[in-house]
């Protein structure tokens, strides 16, 4: 009896200490401490503000922004008060609300930041940071208020700008000024509008166009491919390569796989035609943020020249936070392409649209970027994974596809394989500042183009300084990671986003105006250094290039250094360092190629020698001009020093000349990039990925004969005896691949 007496004893004190301990949770938070609340409060609504971007709905940012802050304020206010009352049970003597409100912020800023793929321990620390120095911008703008305290508010002032300092010790400095080419011996050479490119502009061209667009006519998110579009499409089953995806992505977009819309943007040239068809498509992006309308500079661009252009509709297959990726995307984007060109070979066979008699189905070119790169190649070699696909049809035979442009492409395998491009035309852009993309894999599929002897065809990289992945799409912008991740990259130094798209579309028109309308002349801005430098906006670009007509003497894939081919023997002098090794990424990898690697102290000479086998094979008429491509690799190295090359013909007879290098194009240093806003993240953010700061480049020279004819007339008329490049300074490192003649003088 006594004992149940006293129990409703215990529950009223324990009710009533409670209660007490609920009446003082906010009581050691002074008005200071509130500030810092508020300080806190302002940056957390601004993280919440920003992880909007990366989890977008498709109804609107306005929406998810208006509905993530109000979540994530109520989660922060509540949690907070929750904390202070048990900080206040357990009697700390702090002030429980602003540690309520700081914990909840700072755990909350974990979790994000640990998408972001910096690891626990990282994520911890940046998150403190930002929630310290948030709560310390609210105690500043307090005291800075209190106007009865100068002296006091300018020494907290003065305290936040020092800690601003320390935080921010090691960001890197974007350089100032306008880009300058740099040779291995770090000469400024000016970058030369050379006077031979006014017969090739770089601009728009002179037809005029019209934009319409085609689709299903039912689309739930666009007009454009609704109510709006100008041309009804079919629909295609693609549930043989991907039997079902997420019921969330069908909610949203209100079909599944076995009834994929074909939805495109279209710039036609006006006139009669027929004009060549140029297919553009998109990489993965956030579904939900709508890529396709991003390349209407492109479509644009091509239409002046000629082309019909279309940006391909592929959102559907892209990346979303409610719904994953369908996998495999890789073969569903090839496929969906292929049967974006199936349709408009009929349409321009049905008369009443558009297309009707316009389209050159004879000269088709395909542009991709980032995954849309892999898949606009894997399109080309589509009999790879497709051969026994009915419902490609006419795919190579009325419909030939005869160029490829990859913007930053992927380079994954799939199904175990990859695009082995033959016999068609190939380009690939990269950016050194792609953080998406770190490596240059459009490099790899460059190598993997064979082009047969066929002088009608070619292959080019350019490689533009500065430039990201995100802006060659209008709509991706400067982030090249979603949000928040994205905050953590560091943007200072990035080409302007008009002059990427400008540079990216000089160098699509032309490469198109030289494979699919025949200009031929147009080779001349990926084989020529100065036309090539011309074309890129003002960025520093990195180029290589292989005619159709090259004949290769060594491509340096054999182990042995010193017999290369029949009649081909190499030696060297002054070397620390004389092997054939694979071609790396800045990872560390192999790009799935060799190449010649010499290594030197102060001064070197690497001598190819020729013999009568070797010209009874290819004959003097084989040689007239020799090309080769370079990497400077001298970041490898503790130390290195400026270097110089000359090259060195000797003839037959006995005759023989030297020359710079430097005439026949400039060596430059690969560009030493910093990712991310500060050094710490540099080795740790998404596991590594950027912890190399040097991509090697390669640079083809082409080197006429006639230069050195000049020096030392008749000294190649009974063929070559030797070439020699002749290094001096240093130390230094490069690498040499390709090395051959082209039959004629470019």
């Amino acid at each position: 009896m006594d004992a149940e007496k006293r129990k409703p004893s215990v529950l009223r004190r324990l009710a009533r200490y409670a209660a007490v301990r609920s009446a003082a949770a906010f009581r050691r938070d002074t008005p200071g401490w509130m500030a810092a609340s508020a300080g806190v409060t302002v940056v957390w609504t601004a993280a919440v503000a920003v992880c909007a971007l990366g989890i977008p709905t498709g109804i609107g940012y306005g929406f998810d922004a208006s509905l993530l802050i109000a979540a994530g304020l109520i989660g922060l206010w509540g949690c907070g008060a929750a904390a202070a009352y048990v900080l206040s049970l357990l009697m700390l003597p702090i002030p429980r609300l602003f540690a309520g409100v700081f914990l909840t912020s700072a755990a909350g800023m974990t979790y994000a930041l640990n998408d972001t793929d910096i690891g626990w321990a990282g994520a911890v620390v940046a998150a403190v940071i930002t929630a310290a120095g948030a709560a310390a911008g609210g105690l500043v703008m307090a005291l800075v208020s209190a106007r009865r305290h100068p002296l006091r508010s300018a020494a907290a002032a003065a305290a936040a700008v020092a800690a601003a300092v320390v935080l921010t010790a090691g960001m890197p400095l974007a350089p100032a000024g306008e880009p300058v080419l740099l040779t291995a011996d770090d000469r400024i050479v000016e970058i030369d509008d050379a006077a031979s490119v006014r017969d090739l502009e770089a601009g728009p061209g002179p037809y005029g166009f019209t934009h319409f667009t085609y689709g299903s006519g039912t689309d739930r998110h666009r007009a454009e491919y609704g109510d709006e579009a100008g041309v009804i499409t079919r629909t295609v089953n693609a549930a043989s390569i991907h039997p079902k995806w997420s019921p969330i992505r069908s909610r949203f977009w209100g079909f599944g796989t076995d009834r994929l819309p074909l939805n495109g943007r279209v710039w036609m040239p006006e006139g009669d035609g027929p004009f060549p068809l140029v297919l553009i498509v998109h990489g993965n992006h956030l579904m939900e943020d709508f890529s396709d309308e991003g390349y209407r500079y492109l479509g644009e661009r091509l239409a002046s020249r000629g082309f019909i252009a279309v940006s391909v509709d592929e959102n559907f297959l892209n990346y979303s936070v409610w719904s994953g990726i369908p996998k495999p995307d890789m073969k569903l984007r090839s496929w969906l392409l292929l049967q974006h060109l199936r349709e408009i070979a009929e349409l321009s066979r049905t008369p009443g649209n558009p297309f009707e008699g316009r389209v050159d189905l004879g000269k088709v070119g395909l542009i991709g970027h980032s995954r849309g790169g892999q898949a606009a190649a894997m399109a080309a070699d589509h009999a790879r994974w497709f051969a026994d696909d009915p419902s490609l049809e006419g795919i190579g035979e009325e419909i030939r596809i005869v160029s490829v442009a990859a913007i930053a492409p992927t380079d994954m395998l799939v199904d175990r394989k990859q695009a082995q491009l033959r016999n068609v035309n190939y380009l690939t852009i990269h950016g050194s500042r792609d953080a998406d993309l770190q490596n240059f894999y459009g490099d790899q599929q460059y190598v993997r183009t064979a082009l047969d002897g066929r002088e009608d065809l070619f292959k080019a990289e350019i490689y533009l300084e500065g430039a990201n992945h995100g802006q060659f799409n209008t709509t991706w912008g400067r982030f090249d990671l979603s949000m928040p991740g994205g905050m953590l990259l560091n943007t200072r130094g990035l080409m302007d986003g008009e002059a990427q798209r400008e540079a990216a579309a000089s160098y699509i028109a032309a490469f198109m105006e030289a494979t699919l309308a025949g200009r031929s002349e147009y080779r001349r801005v990926f084989s020529d250094p100065d036309i090539r430098q011309s074309y890129a906006s003002g960025s520093v670009v990195f180029g290589r290039y292989e005619g159709g007509g090259y004949q290769a003497v060594s491509r340096f894939e054999q182990s042995g250094v010193r017999s290369l081919q029949i009649g081909v023997t190499a030696d060297a002098e002054g070397v620390k360092e004389w092997k054939h090794a694979a071609a790396l990424n800045r990872d560390g990898r192999s790009r799935g190629y060799k190449g010649l690697v010499l290594a030197w102290d102060d001064e070197a000479r690497y001598r190819l020698s020729f013999d009568k086998r070797y010209w009874l094979m290819v004959g003097r008429e084989g040689a007239a001009a020799i090309a080769f491509s370079l990497a400077d690799l001298s970041h490898e190295l503790p130390e290195s020093g400026a270097y110089s090359v000359e090259i060195e013909v000797e003839g037959a007879s006995g005759l023989s000349a030297r020359l710079p290098l430097e005439r026949f194009g400039t060596l430059k240093s690969p560009p030493r990039v910093t990712y991310t806003i500060h050094r710490f993240l540099e080795r740790r953010f998404k596991n590594g990925k950027f912890k190399a700061d040097v991509e090697p480049v390669f640079e083809t020279f082409i080197v006429s004969l006639d230069a050195f004819e000049e020096e030392r007339p008749g000294l190649a008329k009974d063929g070559i005896r030797s070439v020699t490049l002749h290094i001096s300074g240093g130390p230094g490192k490069l690498m040499m691949d390709d090395f051959g003649f082209y039959p004629d003088r470019r």
